[in-house]
């Protein structure tokens, strides 16, 4: 039987110490970024993406929401069965078509064993019969890991899903679809307010300074996206904000010099939004 896996495997960070997922953030970015060029004809250059976000959960009964913040044990779909290691090749393979899957854990007495792939397993079709003689992927995440973590090792692994594991048991799998919904409903202002794009040179360009002029006017930041602007060496910053009236910020913003260059109210960006994110899911085939 194969021993537990060691790769792949994130140990859960107090909140404040390394729990920021920057790798993850500008993976996730730049792969949006991309795809909402194809799909929405988003003009954005890839090179210089961040983002900072409040977290909304998909209400999805299939989502077990069971923190208020996006960790990876928050997110695991429970139509993902495991498989045993006692399972045959056929029926291992049934699943994953079923599923629309490539990959399933492998889990005795909710002991985590391993991920299988599909394509080893057409490998060894004819050769073995049942799960415990194929080679295992040590992938795995513990459940306190950021979501966007989980978005590096399914880039990094190659996989389609990604087991949640603490101490070697078995929490649950995350899929892609599960992923993508809750990275769309993190960037997706459901509540009210607005949506207010900044313009201006990457040099003078600090987030302090502006969270400073924004709050001075009693609005809050909620969410924050930085991009390249149009203009070479620019930086565009899309703020969402706590309020729908922002006539006297964006006064007070344009006389110390920023340039607003669009002003959404939420409900439009939020309808929006959701457009470009389903385009996005499809393209993904999720």
């Amino acid at each position: 039987m194969p021993s537990a896996p060691q790769r792949w495997r994130c140990s859960a960070a107090p909140m404040g110490q390394g729990t920021d997922p920057p790798r993850a953030l500008r993976r996730v970015a730049i792969l949006l970024t991309f795809t909402l060029k194809r799909v929405g004809k988003v003009s954005m250059d890839e090179r210089r993406l961040d983002f900072l976000w409040s977290a909304n959960f998909a209400k999805d009964p299939t989502i077990r929401a069971k923190t208020s913040t996006m960790h990876a044990g928050s997110i695991t779909n429970s139509e993902l069965i495991p498989l045993d290691p006692g399972d045959t090749l056929e029926k291992a393979l049934r699943a994953m078509d079923e599923l629309k899957v490539e990959h399933l854990p492998v889990v005795a007495e909710n002991h985590y064993l391993g991920l299988v792939a599909e394509d080893h397993l057409l490998d060894q079709e004819g050769e073995v019969t049942f799960l415990t003689n194929v080679q295992l992927m040590p992938v795995a995440i513990a459940s306190g890991q950021h979501f966007l973590e989980v978005v590096d090792v399914l880039c990094e692994a190659d996989v389609s899903v990604v087991p949640v594991v603490d101490d070697g048991v078995y929490k649950g799998c995350i899929d892609r679809a599960h992923l993508w919904r809750a990275f769309h409903h993190s960037l997706t202002p459901y509540s009210e307010g607005s949506i207010l794009t900044l313009e201006m040179p990457w040099q003078d360009y600090s987030l302090a300074q502006v969270s400073h002029r924004v709050e001075s006017e009693g609005v809050k930041i909620l969410q924050v996206l930085v991009s390249d602007g149009a203009q070479p060496d620019h930086a565009e910053v899309a703020l969402r904000l706590s309020s729908r009236n922002i006539e006297g910020l964006i006064d007070s913003l344009r006389r110390h010099g920023y340039g607003v260059s669009a002003f959404y109210r939420a409900e439009e960006y939020a309808e929006d939004m959701k457009k470009r994110m389903d385009a996005f899911m499809r393209y993904m085939n999720i």
